[in-house]
C-alpha cells in the first residue's frame, strides 16, 4: 500500500532507495574483489539514486506541509521529514558529485538525518493531562 497520496512520486522515491541499496552492494563486491569495476564510479551512481529519492521526498513533504491541513502533531512530524530530506539532499548531492558542497556540510547533514531517524524510531510517552 502507498502511504502517499501521490503514488508516482512515492514509487520514484522508493526505486531511488532500491537503486542506492543495489549499487552499494555491488560496490561492496567490488571492494572485496568479487566484481571488477571502479568503486568510486559505482558510489557516485548509487548515491545519484539516493539523491533523486531525497529530492522527491523533500518536495512531497514540503507540498503536503504547505497545502494540507493537519493536526499540530502531524505538522511537527512533517517538519522533521522536510528537514531530514533537505539535509539528505545536501549530503547525497555531495557524495554523488551532482551538487558538490563541502565535506563538513555533507557530514553534518548525514548526522542530522540519522538523528531524526533515531528520534522517530522510539515511541513517545503520552503526556498526562
Amino acid at each position: 500500500p502507498c502511504p502517499w497520496d501521490n503514488r508516482p512520486a512515492w514509487l520514484v522515491a522508493q526505486y531511488g532507495m532500491v537503486w542506492w541499496q543495489l549499487t552499494d552492494h555491488i560496490r561492496w563486491l567490488q571492494q572485496i574483489k568479487w566484481l571488477p569495476g571502479d568503486e568510486a564510479r559505482t558510489k557516485r551512481i548509487g548515491f545519484t539514486g539516493f539523491f533523486i529519492s531525497a529530492i522527491v521526498s523533500f518536495l512531497y513533504h514540503l507540498k503536503q506541509f504547505l497545502t494540507v491541513e493537519e493536526t499540530e502533531k502531524k505538522k511537527k512530524a512533517r517538519k522533521l521529514q522536510i528537514v531530514k530530506h533537505f539535509v539528505t539532499v545536501l549530503a547525497a548531492g555531495h557524495i554523488s558529485e551532482i551538487a558538490m558542497s563541502h565535506e563538513a556540510i555533507c557530514g553534518f547533514g548525514g548526522a542530522i538525518a540519522a538523528s531524526i531517524d533515531i528520534y522517530e524510531m522510539f515511541p513517545r510517552k503520552e503526556k498526562e493531562k
